[in-house]
């Protein structure tokens, strides 16, 4: 999935660390270990509720340029008739460890993210699930759908659940609130923040490009197909040997163009057109400024733009 033309500013090692540490996978970014054993909880079920409450499952794993992060969170009920049904959200997280994007995202982190729904039958010697369907997150870095499985389950020691399949198996930990497991959400509001940045390097010249986004619900009967947003492009050229770019008479200089874009939705896609801008003049920018046009898709993480020429452009959702 890797590289993009960009850069990033900052440790990636210090990135990978502050997620792992919020998904509660602290020592992942530093440990020469290639992965990790499964969680485990001290809390106890007995055995009569094996099969009835929420687990979860993780793993992480060094690979070149990046880490990445597995979870699964499992939560099963078992009725009167022993049918035993339930729902597994399976979390892929994937961050560079090298400061190189991700090609698909634009960014250094992205996760794939699907949930399943399962049906089986307890039995003597445990239970028999089986995945009916998925629902898969909508993501540009997404690869299609997945196989379904079937699993065979036993119960383990402290309230664990043994689970095997034809590839492979797992312990599954209990947990006792679902606030623990990772969660599967679909769909994202258009209107609001979306940022995107681009670092270059090339000649001792280091250039960053942010911008800042904004799309406004539109007023009136024409709220659901009419799009309006805005976003301020803000450059900053450094000369990374500290000496004098002449048409700046500094090592850097920066300058900040605001457009205005009007355009049109459909379901998930969009048509948008640029239409102004409001250039800040600077010595060192003699380009005249050109309006532009894209077609764009929203994801559930992203929103991919298409601009005239096929240049691809990645939107992430919040403030730069």
């Amino acid at each position: 999935m890797k590289r993009g033309a960009a850069a990033w500013l900052g440790p990636p090692l210090a990135h990978c660390l502050g997620l792992a540490l919020a998904l509660g996978l602290c020592g992942a970014c530093s440990s020469p270990v290639t992965t990790s054993a499964p969680h485990r909880s001290s809390a106890k079920h007995t055995s009569a509720q094996a099969s009835d409450g929420q687990w979860s499952w993780s793993r992480w794993s060094v690979q070149p340029g990046s880490l990445r992060l597995e979870r699964e969170g499992w939560q099963l009920q078992v009725d009167a008739m022993g049918v035993v049904r339930g729902t597994i959200v399976r979390e892929n997280r994937f961050l560079s460890t090298d400061g190189q994007p991700f090609a698909c995202i634009q960014g250094l982190s992205y996760a794939r993210v699907a949930r399943y729904r399962l049906e089986g039958k307890t039995s003597p010697a445990g239970f028999e699930l089986a995945e009916l369907s998925s629902d898969v997150r909508a993501s540009p870095c997404e690869s299609g759908e997945r196989p379904l499985r079937r699993y065979h389950i036993r119960s383990g020691v402290d309230g664990e659940l043994l689970v095997d399949w034809d590839e492979g198996s797992q312990v599954l930990s209990p947990i006792l609130s679902a606030s623990a497991l990772p969660k599967f959400h679909e769909g994202r509001a258009l209107e609001g923040r979306w940022s995107w940045q681009k670092i270059e390097r090339e000649s001792g010249l280091e250039r960053i490009e942010t911008e800042d986004w904004v799309f406004v619900p539109p007023a009136g009967s024409q709220a659901s197909t009419q799009v309006h947003a805005r976003y301020r492009r803000l450059v900053r050229i450094t000369d990374t040997s500290g000496a004098i770019i002449p048409c700046a008479g500094s090592d850097r200089y920066q300058f900040a163009d605001e457009y205005q874009l009007v355009g049109t939705r459909a379901g998930l896609e969009l048509e948008l057109t640029e239409a102004s801008v409001k250039d800040e003049e600077h010595p060192c920018v003699t380009k005249e400024r050109v309006l532009d046009s894209a077609r764009a898709h929203l994801y559930d993480d992203a929103l991919v733009l298409e601009w005239r020429g096929g240049r691809i452009q990645v939107l992430h959702p919040g403030a730069p």
